[in-house]
């Protein structure tokens, strides 16, 4: 069996995985990206440039939002808090 060369993650799943690896155990939380814009003239050829936009990805993180929504995550739920010892 050939190993996987590529993992893809929905914006819900992102957010649960980078809350367990914070130790978030509370709160509703999302996804936040920071993107980057800009503008250039470009083309394949000189014959073919025209005006472009470009964009950036230049983070991605996770935020706390104060009620739960369409792509909110409950972090008590999917990253329970351990039992006290």
């Amino acid at each position: 069996m050939a190993d996987a060369t590529q993992y893809m993650y929905k914006a819900k799943e992102l957010t649960i995985l980078l809350l367990k690896d914070r130790g978030i155990h509370d709160g509703f939380w999302q996804l936040l990206v920071n993107y980057g814009f800009g503008a250039a003239n470009m083309g394949a050829s000189e014959a073919e440039v025209a005006p472009s936009a470009i964009v950036q990805l230049l983070g991605v993180g996770i935020q706390k939002v104060p009620e739960k929504a369409p792509l909110t995550v409950d972090a008590a739920e999917v990253n329970p808090a351990p039992p006290p010892t």
